[in-house]
């Protein structure tokens, strides 16, 4: 009975030695897997702004093209030349000493247009025109 004394029973806390690792193991995992999803979705965003920045860019230096040709076009308005062109063709006005003078189209087109439609007579026509020719009229 010696042998009994001398042991000592052991009580086994290996429960709560082991919980701790595998909960910081699981924290750990899942913030791993956080930063992971984040770090996709920051680059699935930075991809669509970059291609909506080329897209602006692309259209920026469009538009800088069209303002410049805007701008060589204002220059061109004050030109003494442009605005005399405006003032003839535009607004009909004329120098001191200068007439206007009109051409106009010749009418003779009109008549030779019915003219035309009047050639364009079908077989038919010509036939009642022959047949009305022998018949005597009243």
């Amino acid at each position: 009975m010696l042998a009994k004394k001398g042991k000592k029973r052991k009580v086994k806390k290996s429960g709560k030695k082991q919980f701790l690792p595998k909960f910081f193991g699981t924290i750990f995992i899942l913030f791993a897997v956080y930063l992971l999803y984040t770090n996709v979705m920051i680059y699935i965003e930075r991809s669509k702004i970059e291609s909506n920045y080329k897209n602006l860019s692309s259209s920026v230096s469009q538009l800088n093209k069209e303002k410049e040709a805007l701008k060589m076009q204002l220059g061109e308005t004050y030109s003494d030349e442009y605005l005399e062109r405006v003032a003839r063709e535009e607004l009909g006005l004329q120098k001191e000493g200068e007439r206007i003078v009109v051409i106009k189209k010749a009418e003779n087109s009109n008549d030779e247009a019915e003219e035309s439609e009047e050639k364009k007579v079908g077989p038919l026509d010509e036939l009642f025109k022959w047949i009305s020719s022998i018949l005597p009229q009243k």
